[in-house]
């Protein structure tokens, strides 16, 4: 059992790294990718990604599903029912690199550490504040050291301290007069997702023939 689940991992790192090479070389980058085993429709590929200006369509996100429709077929990298789905990150997409943190500098994002982390100061860092989630705005990224504004406080964190982050949606990204609430709804909608269900596909052309 162990050996299976090992071989699983595998399987979809390796399927990542796979999505990952295709979407750049169809002029998108991969922002996040699900895989999930859904009950008669075998596997569910949920795709996030944007152009490398940060940018996604509806017609970007119709073009890349025919791109990585027609990858995954030709690689015959997997066996059976798929159905793949694309779809923008939203404006509060993760940071899953050191350069996303480089890229949105100045932006607030929310994060949680690894190990504890301390307020820095001239005199060094105060162990004793010892907090993992922290939401602040990226002053700078420095030698892959986050340095993270927190009301008044600094907090500078190692990049391979945190464990996850991501883009909080702030009033100022939608103007005076809207709620972080409503914000966060219209965010979680964004543009209606790309599907291709390759099972449908082929029991379409079935009945053509």
């Amino acid at each position: 059992m162990a050996k299976d689940a090992a071989d699983a991992t595998s399987g979809a790192t390796d399927l990542e790294a796979s999505v990952r090479a295709w979407a750049d070389s169809l002029g998108f980058v991969l922002v996040k990718l699900l895989i999930a085993k859904t009950p008669g429709r075998g596997i569910t590929l949920q795709v996030f990604a944007e152009r490398p200006d940060g940018t996604m369509k509806i017609d970007d996100c119709a073009e890349l599903s025919r791109g990585l429709t027609a990858k995954i077929e030709a690689a015959e990298h997997l066996n059976g029912q798929y159905a793949l789905e694309i779809s923008s990150p939203g404006v509060d997409r993760p940071l899953n690199s050191i350069a996303d943190f480089e890229r949105y500098v100045a932006r607030t994002v929310r994060l949680e550490t690894t190990t504890p982390v301390g307020v820095s100061s001239k005199d060094g860092v105060d162990a004793e504040d010892g907090r993992r989630r922290l939401c602040g705005v990226i002053e700078s990224v420095t030698d892959g050291v986050v340095r993270l504004l927190v009301d008044k406080a600094v907090y500078n964190i190692p990049y391979s301290n945190i464990a996850k982050a991501k883009l909080e949606v702030t009033e100022a990204l939608f103007g005076p007069g809207k709620s972080n609430k409503l914000a966060r709804r219209g965010a979680k909608r964004g543009p209606k997702p790309e599907t291709t269900d390759a099972a449908a596909k082929a029991e379409r052309q079935k009945r053509s023939e």
